[in-house]
């Protein structure tokens, strides 16, 4: 009797254990659904703010007017007025309205002459971009 009673108390805590291992699966389980559905989530939002950049970059392209002129264009000019000895370094840089602006510092000081080329370039470059 007493090893009856023994071996039901046995198979009891078997059932039980397997009830809250049961238990303890269903609520991993769950916890993993959830995180699935979380991390879908992040990435539809993902995807669609990827769109939306895209659609961003669509925007930018379309620009008239005459493309900006390349800046090696300037550098072999400058380079070709001055010769490297007294020019040490320029700097070119785009304006906001999309105008190149030559800066140019040599040892003497920037020439009367080199701004009035700059101011030239400028004009032309101008007069171009508008015709087109």
């Amino acid at each position: 009797k007493k090893k009856k009673k023994k071996k039901k108390k046995k198979k009891k805590k078997k059932k039980k254990k397997k009830k809250k291992k049961k238990k303890k699966k269903k609520k991993k389980k769950k916890k993993k659904k959830k995180k699935k559905k979380k991390k879908k989530k992040k990435k539809k939002k993902k995807k669609k703010k990827k769109k939306k950049k895209k659609k961003k970059k669509k925007k930018k392209k379309k620009f008239f007017g005459a493309p900006p002129l390349p800046p090696f264009f300037f550098f072999f000019f400058f380079f070709l007025v001055f010769g490297g000895g007294k020019v040490f370094y320029f700097i070119l840089k785009i304006k906001k309205k999309k105008k190149w602006e030559v800066l140019i510092s040599d040892n003497v000081g920037i020439s009367q002459i080199s701004i009035s080329i700059q101011l030239l370039f400028n004009c032309l470059y101008n007069l171009i971009r508008s015709k087109f």
